[in-house]
């Protein structure tokens, strides 16, 4: 890893680990997490392959990230704000189903149609 570049978690070892996905939705993932690395092309390499490390891992391999330097991210308090603001995120985007479903619930017994 370049000194540019600073990781949330250790190196792992190198796990023998299979692919999750084939064929065009690899090649798709792949070039989604190639069009989102930026800075020098070595930079931009190593944030590729932690990429494609992640997509192999799955979800349940620990969350991996990078923080290059200048991005805002400069102290311990920048990158904790930042993974409570993300976890909040994710706690409402998982609740998300579940509010839709309420609603078409309300939507159906109340007979609104749109409105709600």
């Amino acid at each position: 890893m370049s000194s540019e570049q600073i990781s949330t978690c250790t190196e792992a070892a190198t796990r023998n680990v299979r692919p999750r996905l084939f064929g065009l939705d690899r090649e798709v993932a792949v070039q989604a997490i190639a069009a989102l690395a930026r800075g020098t092309p070595v930079e931009a390499a190593y944030q590729i392959l932690a990429g494609i490390e992640a997509l192999d891992a799955g979800p349940e391999a620990p969350l991996v990230v990078l923080w290059p330097k200048g991005n805002g991210f400069e102290t311990i308090e920048d990158r904790a704000a930042w993974h409570e603001a993300e976890k909040e995120r994710l706690l409402y985007a998982a609740g998300e189903p579940e509010r839709v479903r309420k609603l078409a619930e309300r939507l159906m017994v109340t007979g609104d149609g749109g409105s709600a």
